[in-house]
């Protein structure tokens, strides 16, 4: 899914979904596990139970001896049948979606059974391969976790147990024991133990500062700890780590706005924002942040992988006082989004564009989406391993909204209500900020949000004529044990396999893949933007960030070699200039007076014509087309004196003798 701005009204901490949800308990705050409902699994070897030769019953059990078992659920961020969920046709945006498992994290076991009053201490045996995992006993109906705001009961004849994290993986077989008899083998659906990375970076803008705004750092840098574990159980991940990033905030007295509409809808050229309220519209300053975060994203190599950014905003108005954004922004599927600082619902919404959702009202009119606007009328219950508790789809009666919930109107789309008359709530994606009982600080998301997500880190994963895997999608985690140094999901295998920086298309898209070169070492970020159409104050470089971070493999305009590898043609990168051309060179000079030069990619030219005149639009002050923001690490070893932007047209051909320099920023 192409990335697209949408609008919506100090230390790094690593938050294990697998350990929160083995080490949770009862509700109310006792973390001892209730009697029967989990307890420890039993040492691995036989079963003191069932007959055990090699994997399961002995081969001659009658099929009168097993245990009947009616359903199989499994419950992480909902309660899914044991193969998952999975919509097909045109309910889905991109091929077919399922929701399935996540692996290394905690599931709930809930297991109905046949002539559950005369069996005697059931237990849910696991298995991988011919290894016996473990034997958890099965807590009776009457000790099933409640329904949040004391709710319906999810139903009157579940026997429960919560699975160990360690269990959730490829090719789990799980049965149920009692009484010397044993069910049939059932084999649920596990995908990715994908880790999640969201990574923090304040933005202090027009003189703000932690002593004239109220607003310190360390608060805005990483997200309250209750706010972290209630993020990691909504989100499709096995772990997720929430922090600031590397290089703690942005702190900068102006921002560049691109060409854009203002609030009465009348286009206007580029301009310099010095504080809040020379906005022309109100989310004037988060689009030029959010085009900004998503370039520095891109230049620390993080693009291909499974990192997000967000970047709370703490913005002056002419008075000098602190003016909140009053929404948020964000790329779909670019994994970066901008808004307040309070980690509320923006926040989730915001993080939710960056895993590739739309908004799902629209979505719904589209026929993407399957329940009606944006609603939950339809999806399964969700669960919080963190509360032991079900999150229904109707809404509770202590959500701040439930008071005459059914007169509610969303684009004049009225709620929807069940059969039982109870207000259905609505995704976070679309206006479902507010729908969660008291207690909760976000709104549950509906089960094909969260199969996005999932398909959205996972990828999707094709057999080829030739026996091959082909993949699509997905986000590459960065892992030294494999080779290559990264590593994505196989759906096919249900495993991790290797990726190694790869350049395709001839450097069309860049070099790498997107990846750097070289990892946790000192960089200098610089963010610039450029006026084509020499509108003032437009073309500028922005303050530096120097923090510990990665750098991407540039192209030094001025080495001979560098040319040749990306003139057009059957060159080694002959389409690395295909993309608006190779015109514009960053060159800093450093303390002790030694210079890098890395060009940037991309500039006014039309599309595959390194060579070819930019079109009129590139001249017109009132199109987007004549702005452009870039961003570039530089190694950071040394101090700063100088950042220079530079006119090199056709670079491949030549450096100037004396480059025309657009743009200064002295240290």
């Amino acid at each position: 899914m192409s990335a697209s701005p949408v609008r919506s009204s100090r230390r790094a901490l690593l938050l294990s979904v697998a350990l929160l949800l083995s080490a949770c308990g009862g509700g109310g705050g006792d973390t001892a596990p209730p009697a029967g409902a989990g307890g420890s699994s039993t040492p691995d070897g036989p079963s003191a139970q069932v007959p055990v030769t090699g994997r399961g019953p002995v081969a001659n059990e009658p099929a009168r001896e097993r245990l009947n078992v009616l359903a199989l659920q499994l419950a992480q961020t909902h309660v899914l049948p044991e193969s998952g969920r999975r919509w097909e046709g045109q309910a889905a945006p991109i091929g077919d979606e399922e929701l399935h498992l996540i692996g290394n994290r905690s599931a709930l076991a809930l297991v109905r059974l046949a002539a559950a009053g005369d069996i005697v201490g059931p237990a849910i045996e696991g298995w991988l391969g011919d290894r016996r995992l473990g034997s958890l006993p099965l807590a009776d109906p009457t000790q099933l976790p409640p329904t949040e705001d004391g709710g319906s009961a999810y139903g009157p004849d579940w026997y429960s147990a919560t699975l160990p994290a360690a269990w959730l993986r490829r090719g789990l077989e799980l049965r149920v024991v009692a009484d010397g008899l044993a069910s049939e083998w059932r084999s649920p659906a596990v995908g990715a133990d994908t880790t999640l990375d969201w990574r923090i970076l304040p933005f202090y803008l027009f003189g703000a500062d932690e002593s004239n705004s109220g607003i310190a750092l360390d608060a805005i840098g990483t997200p309250a700890a209750a706010l972290r574990e209630e993020m990691a159980l909504k989100m499709p991940v096995a772990a997720l780590a929430v922090g600031p990033h590397a290089a703690g905030q942005a702190a900068w007295p102006t921002l560049v706005v691109s060409p854009r509409d203002d609030a009465a809808g009348t286009a206007q050229p580029a301009y310099v924002l010095s504080n809040s309220s020379q906005q022309k519209e109100g989310y004037a300053a988060m689009s030029s942040v959010l085009a900004v975060l998503n370039r520095l994203r891109q230049a620390n190599g993080d693009e291909p992988l499974a990192v997000q950014y967000y970047a709370p905003l703490v913005m002056l108005d002419a008075n000098g006082r602190y003016a909140s954004p009053r929404g948020g922004l964000g790329l779909i599927g670019g994994a970066t989004a901008t808004g307040d600082h309070l980690f509320g619902g923006i926040f989730l919404h915001e993080q939710g564009h960056g895993l590739g959702l739309p908004h799902q009202g629209e979505a719904y009119d589209n026929g993407r989406f399957p329940y009606d606007w944006g609603s939950l009328d339809g999806s399964v219950w969700g669960y919080d391993a963190g509360r032991r508790e079900f999150l229904p789809p109707y809404m509770p009666g202590s959500s701040s909204r439930y008071v005459r919930c059914a007169q509610q109107a969303f684009a004049g789309r009225i709620r929807p209500l069940d059969r039982s008359g109870r207000c259905i709530k609505q995704d976070p994606m679309q206006s479902g900020a507010g729908d969660q009982a008291q207690g909760y600080a976000y709104a549950t998301f509906s089960d094909f949000s969260t199969a996005m997500m999932q398909r959205h880190l996972e990828g999707r994963t094709v057999l080829q004529a030739d026996g091959s895997h082909a993949y699509s999608g997905g986000k590459l985690v960065a892992d030294a044990a494999f080779a290559g140094g990264y590593r994505r999901w196989d759906a096919i295998d249900g495993t991790w396999v290797g990726v190694a920086p790869e350049t395709q298309k001839n450097g069309l898209n860049g070099l790498d893949g997107g990846l750097p070169a070289e990892t946790n070492v000192p960089v200098h970020a610089i963010a610039l933007t450029m006026s084509y159409a020499g509108t003032a104050g437009a073309t500028q470089i922005y303050p530096p960030l120097s923090f510990q971070g990665h750098l991407r493999r540039t192209i030094d305009p001025a080495l001979a070699a560098d040319r040749a590898a990306i003139a057009p043609g059957d060159t080694a990168y002959g389409q690395y200039c295909l993309s608006g051309g190779c015109d514009y060179t960053v060159r800093v000079t450093y303390a002790d007076g030694s210079q890098h030069r890395a060009l940037l990619q991309g500039g006014f030219r039309p599309a595959r014509q390194p060579s070819g005149a930019p079109p009129a639009s590139a001249g017109d002050p009132l199109d987007g087309n004549s702005f452009r923001t870039w961003a570039v690490n530089v190694p950071g070893r040394k101090p700063l004196a100088r950042i220079e932007l530079l006119a090199t047209p056709k670079a491949w051909e030549g450096l100037p003798d004396a480059p025309v320099v657009l743009a200064e920023r002295r240290l």
